[in-house]
């Protein structure tokens, strides 16, 4: 799976639970919108693969979905807090995204 690109590391058994919930706990820290935004792109290339859409529907619903995360007040939020080092604070969006 990690040669073909379906695995981004390889852990050993005795740590697999701590590299989850460390996972877990990356992905929380994201913007809700994006996330959710994530997946329904990967759902919608994965629908494309078995001949439902194609890339290019793919390409156009990310392209969509970058514009809506853009024209959120708080775009600029993740952008800041990796300049200044910082952990991004999305904790006002969580659940409260309106638009999905």
């Amino acid at each position: 799976a990690y040669d073909s690109g379906l695995a981004h590391r390889i852990v050993t058994d005795n740590i697999v639970g701590d590299e989850v919930i460390q996972m877990a706990k990356d992905i929380s820290s994201m913007h809700p919108l994006a996330v959710r935004s994530m997946v329904q792109t990967t759902r919608m290339r994965e629908d494309a693969m078995g001949g439902m859409g194609g890339l290019d529907a793919t390409l156009k619903r990310e392209a969509y979905a970058q514009a809506i995360c853009y024209a959120k007040d708080d775009w600029g939020e993740g952008l800041d807090a990796v300049v200044e080092r910082r952990q991004p604070d999305f904790d006002t969006y969580h659940g409260n995204d309106g638009d999905w």
